[in-house]
């Protein structure tokens, strides 16, 4: 390969990575300004372009929207971080990993992003470390509420009354509720009884916790 040319591919490659960094200067700073606003729907469209200029990637137009999120990514936080208070459109499923034990960014997703319908969610952290439920229980009782069909939480501990909300929350969903891996303290003198009662739901797990 001729020098020039290889000089050139160095000097697009410099002007494509400004620019997207430019872009991502851009989106955090209408995401800043979007959290002093009450939740905004996003469009279909907004969705797609704050996508790309987070991921540096297009949605496949074939395949139902999901998002799997690696929180060790640097990409997967910035996308979060931009969502954080704003809805996503209908989307199939979200599946967030490796996340830090008092991470602010996926408590707003969870709380203000997650679109109603959602077919299924995994909450699942990494295994080096569980993280307190009790951080994050308004999240995933807002998250569990909009899920359809599967709320799955790994690796998480819950003190009594967190997991009786969440768990309540998530009564309505048609298939599996479950639990693995996690702590569930009986410290505070619940009754899950009333939690339980007119669940219809036969498939809620609760293995190796």
């Amino acid at each position: 390969m001729e020098a020039s040319s290889l000089e050139q591919q160095v000097a697009d490659l410099k002007r494509a990575a400004e620019q997207l960094e430019a872009e991502k200067e851009t989106l955090l700073k209408l995401s800043e300004e979007a959290k002093q606003q009450p939740i905004t729907q996003l469009t279909k469209e907004q969705f797609e372009v704050i996508y790309l200029a987070c991921k540096g990637q297009q949605i496949n137009a074939n395949t139902s929207y999901g998002l799997t999120l690696n929180m060790n990514d640097a990409k997967n936080r910035l996308l979060v971080r931009s969502l954080a208070r704003l809805r996503i459109p209908q989307i199939s499923y979200i599946d967030i990993n490796h996340i830090e034990p008092d991470d602010g960014d996926v408590k707003g997703f969870l709380a203000n992003s997650v679109p109603d319908q959602l077919n299924y969610l995994d909450f699942n952290p990494t295994k080096s470390h569980q993280l307190e439920g009790a951080r994050f229980v308004d999240g995933l009782v807002s998250a569990a509420a909009k899920c359809k069909t599967y709320f799955r939480v790994f690796n998480t501990d819950f003190d009594g009354e967190s997991f009786a909300r969440v768990l309540a929350a998530a009564k309505h969903c048609t298939g599996n509720v479950y639990f693995q891996n996690s702590t569930i303290r009986s410290d505070s003198q619940l009754d899950f009884g009333d939690t339980l009662d007119g669940w219809e739901n036969p498939s809620l797990y609760l293995r190796q916790c």
